[in-house]
């Protein structure tokens, strides 16, 4: 009864107020992907959107606010300003800056109430998470702390056809903007190796992602085949390989040649666990390197990924290709 009576409230429709964007821990796309959903929440809510990644977890450096690590802020409000009503009220003003725990540890921190981990999503209630109920609230502060679908929220702007990465192209067009050091290193980087060459960027994806999509290995073997032809087709072709997995990079420089495939200095290994779990991962490194690759790959003339990674889906999104210079090598039509 009382999950209905807050959907028959009418949803909020003054200005005012903030949604408070934080992490949910699975992978650093993955949590960008909770940024973008929630910046459109937040328009919608008619909120300041303040994003709060905290200064702890597997991309941070333990001092700085690790969202703005690697872009601008979204708004002129920062998480330490924010004061007021909170909603959910598992969240208080002692808890409102706590670090999330990362998820599939299986542990669980009590300071958290009722939220354990994003990836034990249902056993948090609807009205908490989901922005149907969200968008009705009239605290001052509006925490979003899980996942949400964005179809969901499309559905209720009229754009039902609308996707995930169809707002991922518009987000990282008009409003994600990554920060100047970051946009040198990458144009550095193009000028000194790819401006000059026709270069197909290809993006594979090992470790721990074969546990979520066990025919990975099976898919990225379109990618060798294109990858073939594309060297094949003029001498002056190259390629730009981004990838966790050093199987994959020796055999793409075995079978093409070291001076034709273009790579980041980064940390690879060929376990199943990801390189921001290892011990010895330095965490802006490691987000340094995950953004490089994926902005570096959305400068070549032509990309091919797997659509069930978020690096592929996000070089996508930022090089704003056009659907016949994009292949997907999990999809049966490219």
């Amino acid at each position: 009864m009382h999950d209905l009576l807050q959907l028959l409230r009418r949803p909020k429709t003054q200005p005012g107020g903030y949604l408070l964007i934080k992490r949910w821990g699975a992978g650093f796309w993955s949590d960008v992907d909770m940024v973008v959903t929630h910046l459109l929440a937040a328009d919608l809510m008619k909120r300041t959107p303040v994003v709060h990644w905290g200064t702890e977890g597997p991309y941070a450096n333990g001092k700085s606010e690790t969202f703005e690590l690697y872009f601008e802020p979204v708004s002129d409000v920062s998480a330490q300003e924010l004061t007021g009503s909170i909603y959910p009220h598992d969240w208080t003003v002692e808890t409102l800056l706590d670090e999330l725990p990362f998820p599939h540890t299986g542990e669980i921190d009590p300071k958290y109430g009722r939220y354990h981990l994003c990836s034990e999503k249902r056993a948090i209630p609807k009205p908490d998470r989901r922005f149907s109920y969200l968008r009705r609230r009239r605290e001052d502060i509006v925490v979003a702390f899980c996942w949400e679908y964005v179809e969901r929220i499309f559905a209720t702007t009229g754009r039902r056809g609308a996707s995930l990465q169809d707002l991922r192209r518009e987000m990282m067009r008009d409003r994600l903007v990554l920060r100047p050091e970051l946009r040198a290193q990458i144009d550095a980087y193009f000028e000194a190796n790819l401006a000059d060459r026709p270069t197909l960027g290809v993006h594979l994806r090992g470790s721990d992602k074969i546990t979520e999509n066990p025919q990975l290995h099976t898919q990225n073997e379109a990618a060798f085949e294109l990858s073939k032809e594309w060297i094949a087709k003029d001498p002056a072709n190259q390629i730009f390989l981004a990838s966790d997995t050093d199987t994959y990079v020796a055999r793409w420089q075995e079978a093409f040649g070291t001076e034709r495939i273009k790579l980041q200095d980064c940390l690879r290994n060929d376990g199943d666990t990801p390189n921001f779990l290892r011990e010895d991962a330095d965490g802006y490194r490691m987000g340094c390197e995950v953004i490089l690759d994926t902005y570096i790959a959305a400068r070549c003339q032509r990309f091919i990924g797997n659509s069930t990674s978020n690096v592929a889906a996000y070089a996508a999104a930022i090089g704003q290709y056009n659907p016949d210079k994009v292949f997907w090598v999990d999809k049966p039509n490219g």
